[in-house]
């Protein structure tokens, strides 16, 4: 039998399927300009294949632990974000760099608050 998380990764790939779909579609009859399309296709892969399907997870699955989750995100940010700005130059590279730099300071955010709740908690908030 298939687990709850291989079928929501499997969702997510299949997301990511339909998103080149249209995406494709797009470029064809309408187009983007410069090197956008690159920009459009790393969004697509990093949130329908690998954000959205992590978050989820996280939050249904306490099997995992969410910063294992968060940094499986991380890491595959910066493998697909390396890939992608090999491509493109410019803006385009940039704003790639600072969508993988917002998810990142995102998940130390939200780490810095889990641990900061954790110790109010455990009463052992005092330096």
């Amino acid at each position: 039998m298939v687990s709850a998380e291989n079928r929501v990764i499997a969702a997510g790939f299949l997301g990511v399927i339909i998103g080149f779909i249209l995406l494709a579609a797009v470029e064809t009859f309408v187009g983007l300009p410069g090197q956008w399309g690159f920009v459009v296709a790393f969004l697509l892969l990093a949130l329908l294949g690998v954000v959205i399907p992590q978050v989820y997870l996280s939050s249904v699955d306490r099997s995992v632990s969410r910063t294992a989750r968060m940094g499986v995100v991380t890491v595959v940010l910066l493998v697909l974000a390396s890939g992608f700005s090999a491509e493109v130059s410019g803006t385009e590279g940039i704003t790639i760099w600072i969508l993988v730099g917002i998810s990142f300071a995102l998940i130390v955010a939200v780490e810095i608050r889990d641990g900061y709740r954790q110790s109010v908690q455990d009463g052992t908030s005092e330096p």
